[in-house]
Formats: structure tokens, C-alpha cells, sequence
């Protein structure tokens, strides 16, 4: 993404910026350069934020534990109902699919409590059981459990 599309919407807002500074020489419609270049800033915002959706950074960086906490942090201010995240203090790193596969569920967890759970509020509680991670979602309104374990 970064090497494609990004680069092309940044040379074709290069481009837009260019007609717009000509735009006193160029045709009425020529001029209309503004909505172009909003549209294009706004593409870029999404694929930014898809590209974070898609693999954080912290993920990467730090781990599961902060990468959880810094989304469901942003779940929270965004969307409505607070969900609280129970993670162990000490986790430490997995492996990189693992923390992947449990980011993903996690992310999934979170779509579905704010499309059919109907609560106020969720628990996300992961702790570590028989050698593996067990990750728990529950609401308040309705029943909602579901499980996974990674070793």
C-alpha cells in the first residue's frame, strides 16, 4: 500500500495542486480543483487508517498486550460501548502469527459487540491457561461468550 497507492495519490494530489495554481489560465471547469484535492486527502486518511487496522505498528513493535490496549483506548473514544481489557501484565511476546490471529479475533469481538450485543459495556479478559491464551468476550446485556486458545 505504501509503495502503490499511496504514492499515486500523493502525485496525483501533486498534480491537482499544479492545475489548481493554473487555474486562472485554465477553463471554468479546469478551475474545480479544491473538491479533487479534498477527496484525495480524504482517500489517503483511509488508507492510513486501514493500514494501522490492518497491522498496527504496535503490534509490530511492542507486542499484544500495548497493541490491545492503545485499540480497544481507541474503540472506546470512537464508538460507545466501554469495553474494559483484561490482559496479563507480564504476557510477554508470543509468536508473531499468534499475536496476529488473537489481535484479529480481538478486532472481530469488538465489530460484534457494537453491532448485535446491544450492552453499554464488554469485558475482553485473556489470561493463560494450560500452556496457552485463553481470550473471553462478554457483555452486560446479552449472552455472549466465545473463546480461543493458542499455544
Amino acid at each position: 500500500m505504501h509503495d502503490g497507492a499511496f504514492q499515486r495519490l500523493a502525485a496525483l494530489q501533486f498534480k491537482l495542486t499544479l492545475v489548481g495554481q493554473a487555474s486562472p489560465k485554465m477553463p471554468p471547469a479546469a478551475q474545480r480543483t479544491s473538491p479533487n484535492l479534498e477527496l484525495v486527502d480524504e482517500c489517503c486518511n483511509d488508507l492510513g487508517k486501514l493500514a494501522y487496522l490492518i497491522q498496527p505498528p504496535l503490534l509490530e513493535e511492542r507486542g499484544l498486550g500495548p497493541a490491545l490496549r492503545a485499540y480497544v483506548n481507541g474503540f472506546n473514544r470512537r464508538l460507545g460501548p466501554q469495553v474494559s481489557l483484561h490482559i496479563p501484565s507480564r504476557l510477554g511476546r508470543l509468536a508473531a502469527d499468534a499475536e496476529t490471529t488473537l489481535f484479529r479475533i480481538t478486532q472481530e469481538a469488538l465489530t460484534n459487540i457494537e453491532r448485535h450485543s446491544g450492552s453499554a459495556t464488554a469485558e475482553i479478559v485473556f489470561r493463560r491457561e494450560r500452556g496457552g491464551l485463553l481470550s473471553r468476550s462478554l457483555t452486560t446485556a446479552a449472552a455472549y461468550p466465545s473463546s480461543f486458545s493458542s499455544s
